[in-house]
């Protein structure tokens, strides 16, 4: 009973809380569209902008974990051109890659058919959830996101050059709420990332599989 109320308080405040938040994005949008704005305007406003899609993605995955406590994740599967998915996705992350000077590169293998069918917004979902904790832990090398075919099934890895993931650590990777210690890193998010991929690709029949080393990256993949 004490589960399905945290559920439920999880599900309706989150509900409760976008309301307001998509007004801010919202007059935020129409601010920077408008008239012209001085220099200082323009950048106070981008804050607010960037600020409230953050807090955004924060309510998302706590409205995301309680869809799983209550095994209610839906998926809506559709005809996707593959390609034009994963460039959706590169072009939200490499700008976080760059401000860090990483070197993000994509390769998708020639035997990867065009057209998949999947729900787009939950693969999209798991692979910017990744690819965020593959920049977030990564300061320096390179982050790669492969996209090939192993026995009919297409695999997708992201693989980084960070700092990687202590032994003690991985068997706590997976669990909700858990923030792995990140040295001069400042944790930020809800710590329902993993848990929440893991729990979706399951619902899709995946398994979320990882590797990795103390001090010299780590590699996380699925196979559809």
């Amino acid at each position: 009973m004490a589960n399905s109320a945290k559920s439920h308080f999880l599900a309706t405040i989150s509900h409760e809380l976008r309301t307001p938040l998509n007004a801010i994005l919202g007059y935020s949008q129409i601010l920077l569209s408008g008239e012209p704005l001085l220099p200082s305007h323009k950048d106070q406003i981008e804050t607010i902008q960037t600020a409230g899609e953050h807090l955004l993605s924060l309510i998302n995955g706590l409205l995301d974990y309680s869809k799983t406590e209550a095994s209610a994740i839906e998926l809506c599967p559709q005809q996707v051109e593959l390609q034009e998915l994963l460039r959706e996705t590169l072009d939200i992350m490499r700008p976080r890659a760059q401000e860090k000077g990483i070197h993000f590169r994509c390769t998708i293998h020639r035997s990867v058919p065009e057209y998949i069918g999947v729900d787009p917004r939950r693969l999209k979902q798991i692979l910017l959830n990744l690819l965020s904790n593959a920049v977030k832990f990564t300061d320096e090398g390179s982050l790669h996101l492969e996209v090939s075919l192993k026995n009919e099934r297409i695999r997708f890895l992201v693989a980084d050059t960070g700092r990687g993931i202590a032994d003690q650590d991985l068997p706590k990777l997976f669990q909700p709420f858990q923030h792995l210690s990140a040295g001069s890193h400042t944790s930020e998010g809800t710590g329902l990332g993993l848990s929440v991929s893991k729990k979706i690709l399951e619902v899709m029949g995946a398994e979320l599989r990882v590797c990795s080393q103390l001090g010299r990256g780590s590699s996380f993949w699925f196979d559809l």
